[in-house]
């Protein structure tokens, strides 16, 4: 089938209250959005990923930062203020493949 231009992703884990586990949880799912955009999105696509900030989310970050064009930060005014979350938009993503 064809491959998207797009891939949007609102998951979230409930949070236990639990930090370690909380973070965690984030991380896995950040990683998930990145490996089912190698298999579901096409060269050049957006990516966008909501997760929370962490050492665990920045080693990922890092880890997949030269896939994109572009790769920001993107904290919303309309977040609840006792909300961390924040979203990763990437732009012109590459696929392994085609590199």
């Amino acid at each position: 089938g064809a491959l998207c231009d797009v891939l949007i992703s609102d998951l979230s884990a409930a949070i236990s209250g639990i930090r370690d586990r909380d973070i965690a949880q984030a991380a896995e799912i950040l990683e998930l959005v990145f490996r089912c955009a190698e298999t579901f999105c096409r060269d050049g696509a957006s990516v966008v990923a909501k997760t929370f900030p962490s050492p665990d989310t920045d080693a990922i970050i890092k880890r997949y930062q030269s896939r994109f064009k572009k790769l920001n930060r993107v904290s919303l005014d309309s977040t609840r203020k006792s909300s961390n979350e924040l979203y990763l938009v990437g732009m012109g993503f590459q696929r392994a493949d085609a590199r």
